[in-house]
């Protein structure tokens, strides 16, 4: 007879693993990519019977009966797993290894650990009322050992090989199964040296998948190329699946570029047969939404690189029509592409965004009213949004040819002088304006959002009050009204005026005339941000530093719900006010204050003095300040002064004052932090508009929000219709939501020797 454990494992903990959505991926045909990954199994219910699972850890005989329940376990090798979680139901183990339900108290009602036993022979008696039973009181876990009633004589031990790959069988199989922590578990356990080479393809393969299904992307790539290392020449099938984990995994883990280029390297794989494979056009559809979430840089940099002709291609084609101002200049971008690559597989089959874009009708001569203020209290701030709107304007009007039907019909009203805006709607109908782009004030956009009737569509530059959604340009900048988060770091001492109560949620897009669309840069979104960043970058224990100010809290309260739901924990948070308290916030955040009390209690207790060096927690690898210029300068300084210089610092673009050529900004270094691209990455045409706007740097972030204003019009019904549709501007990476929001991307800096240095992917 086999060598055979026989365990029962029973529970009551509920599996709070969370299960990752698998991001899109290449699909092909005929031959699969990757073995499906079966979904989780349906939550735990109460059950009456608990899990038996029988491992048999020597070779199976043929001739050898299955063991009765009632036989004892006989192992002579410790299984060690850090983690099991298992379910009130019948299970298959492995090929030839059963899970089957015995009567017992213990219910098992999701996820138990079980600690590492070796289970000896016993004298026990058969019957499950004297059955030894072993009980963590910390996880509720009983283990309860069958005996049997004659033993037989123990088998010889199998090889180390041949261990390593029954806890591999039986990984895959919990995989399989949806048991995510408990696959983990046993795949930790395995010697990777030890197990046979044929095997290592495969563990490769479950460890990245079960990474990727409990959401660790950056676990998952670090495997992967571990892979790469250690098994570099796989079989076809398996290559093939390794691919496709390392698509996703890039996709998780927001290296867009990278996925798509792996994707491109997939249907590469295929040649001609993917071209006229049903699954052809979703996989184009896949690569490029990859390709519209790389910025214009990531892509032209790349392209100056070595590259194979197909990739070189798609590329190209992701960069052909961006830039362009109207639906004329991407359609002709378009088929001039596909003049230039005919036997492209993107060419006889266009992406769906860019067939539909080709089909859509031009809009010619519009009219458009800029609703913005040029006097009152935001006068100066809507001047600056209407000069960066101009701006691309004139830039437009060089490119045209005569005559210029692309470029609109303009109307200007100063939203500060309007007393009826439901007349003010009622006239603009009747003058047959198309477009409204405005107004700037949070207030106004509440008073437009709720006319009864709105037959124009409009853009409004901030988003409306929503508790549900994000606050938009709400930092305190003037006492009565709530613009811009940017320009407000700069005016502190304004208080917020009462919030409203909030307003229901917007309905869903529907490509009409009295569509509300908002654009702005929210201090909400920019903090999410950073927590994706964080996440994606393998860190996962954040202290927060924060400004006593309504900015910087509401920023922390979106990085703490964004950092959570990613699986982070945020181990500590103080706020400061900034009159001399930065070191007592850091000391008390680090707990290095406790460190020095219980240095004076030791010299108490012993009367004497001791040599002593404060000592900081150690449960932190993140450390996110939201403060303004002055006090950031203040903080890092006084981080690395509290044992803290080693830590990972992120903060929002309130640390960054702009360009300088001094070196006010030294204290900054080694601080990452996001901004907009005009701030950060001034290109050709930034450096054009600023010389001929001198005032575009005073207000630099309003201006760049009034040209990507520009950008953004001749836009929204095909960013409405394909939700893929990217489009780059000064402010950022820009999307429309469900919501009708248009948000943006930021770009990632670094203070190296007083300066931003931008960080790419």
């Amino acid at each position: 007879m086999g060598l055979v454990c026989l365990v029962i494992i029973s529970g009551c903990q509920t599996n709070t693993q969370p299960q990752a959505t698998s991001a899109p991926s290449i699909s092909v045909e005929p031959e699969p990519i990757s073995t499906p990954i079966p979904a989780a199994p349906p939550p735990s219910q109460p059950a009456q019977d608990a899990l038996v699972i029988h491992l048999d850890m020597t070779p199976q005989k043929p001739e050898a009966a299955k063991p009765k329940i009632a036989e004892i376990a006989e192992l002579d090798t410790t299984v060690a797993m850090d983690e099991v979680e298992v379910a009130a139901e019948i299970v298959e183990v492995a090929d030839h290894v059963p899970v089957e339900k015995v009567a017992s108290g213990n219910i098992p009602n999701g996820p138990a650990d079980l600690a590492p036993n070796k289970i000896e022979d016993t004298d026990l008696q058969a019957a499950p009322q004297s059955a030894a039973v072993q009980t963590s009181e910390e996880n509720k876990t009983s283990i309860v050992v069958i005996p049997k009633k004659n033993t037989a004589p123990k088998p010889p031990a199998i090889s180390p090989a041949q261990q390593q790959q029954q806890l591999l069988d039986l990984a895959n199989s919990m995989l399989a199964a949806g048991y995510i922590d408990l696959s983990l578990g046993l795949l930790e356990q395995i010697e990777v040296e030890k197990l046979p080479p044929q095997s290592l393809s495969r563990y490769f393969a479950s460890m990245a998948t079960s990474y990727l299904q409990s959401g660790d992307s950056n676990a998952a790539l670090e495997i992967l190329e571990q892979a790469q290392d250690l098994d570099p020449n796989p079989d076809r099938a398996n290559q093939n699946q390794r691919l496709t984990l390392l698509q996703q995994a890039y996709t998780d883990n927001q290296q867009f570029l990278s996925a798509a280029l792996t994707a491109i390297a997939i249907t590469n794989r295929y040649g001609s047969k993917l071209q006229t494979s049903d699954v052809s056009s979703a996989n184009h559809d896949v690569i490029w939404d990859l390709l519209m979430q790389v910025s214009n840089q990531q892509l032209k940099t790349r392209l100056n690189s070595p590259i194979e002709p197909n990739a070189k291609a798609w590329l190209e084609l992701a960069l052909s029509t961006q830039g362009l101002l109207n639906l004329d200049q991407q359609q002709a971008a378009i088929m001039a592409w596909q003049l230039q690559y005919p036997l492209h597989a993107a060419a006889l089959d266009l992406p769906k965004a860019l067939a539909k874009l080709v089909e859509l009708k031009p809009r010619e001569n519009q009219k458009l009213a800029l609703l913005l203020p040029t006097s009152g209290p935001l006068g100066k701030l809507g001047q600056a949004v209407i000069d960066g709107f101009m701006a691309n304007y004139y830039q437009a009007m060089t490119q045209c040819e005569q005559p210029c039907n692309s470029l609109p019909q303009l109307e200007f009203i100063n939203s500060d002088r309007v007393a009826d805006w439901q007349q003010l709607y009622y006239d603009l109908e009747d003058q047959n304006v198309d477009l409204v782009i405005g107004p700037l004030d949070k207030a106004k956009v509440d008073l437009i959002n709720e006319l009864p009737e709105r037959n124009i569509t409009t853009l409004a530059l901030n988003f409306i009050r929503n508790d549900n959604l994000d606050h938009g340009l709400t930092d305190p900048l003037l006492t009565e009204t709530q613009v811009d988060w940017s320009i407000a770091s700069y005016y502190p001492e304004q208080v917020l005026a009462p919030a409203p109560a909030p307003e229901p949620e917007p309905e869903p897009n529907t490509v009409s005339q009295n569509t509300l669309f908002q654009f702005s840069l929210s201090i909400e979104e920019e903090a999410r941000q950073l927590a994706t960043r964080g996440h994606n970058q393998g860190l996962r224990q954040a202290l927060i530093i924060a400004a006593n100010s309504d900015w910087s809290q509401r920023a922390s309260k979106a990085f703490q719900q964004q950092w959570q739901a990613l699986g982070g924990q945020v181990t500590g948070q103080v706020s400061f006010t900034g009159d001399g308290d930065h070191a007592d916030s850091i000391s008390q955040v680090l707990l290095t204050d406790t460190s020095k009390l219980r240095r004076k209690e030791l010299q108490k207790t012993i009367a004497t003095n001791v040599k002593f060096e404060p000592r900081r927690r150690q449960d932190v690898d993140l450390v996110v300040i939201l403060a303004l210029p002055e006090d950031a300068r203040q903080l890092m300084p006084t981080l690395a002064f509290h044992h803290a210089g080693d830590i990972t610092v992120y903060a929002t673009h309130h640390a960054y004052q702009g360009p300088t050529k001094t070196t006010r900004d030294r204290d900054l270094n080694r601080l990452y932090f996001s901004d907009i691209p005009w701030m950060l990455e001034p290109d050709t045409v930034a450096q054009q508009v600023a010389a001929i706007w001198p005032n575009s740097q005073r207000y630099s972030r309003l201006f760049a929000l009034g040209a990507d204003a520009f950008l953004l019009y001749p836009r929204l019904q095909q960013m409405q219709i394909f939700s893929t549709t990217k489009l780059e501007g000064m402010t950022g990476l820009l999307r429309l939501d469900e919501q009708n929001r248009i948000t943006a991307n930021l770009t990632w800096a670094r203070f190296q020797r007083g300066q931003p240095k931008v960080q790419n992917q």
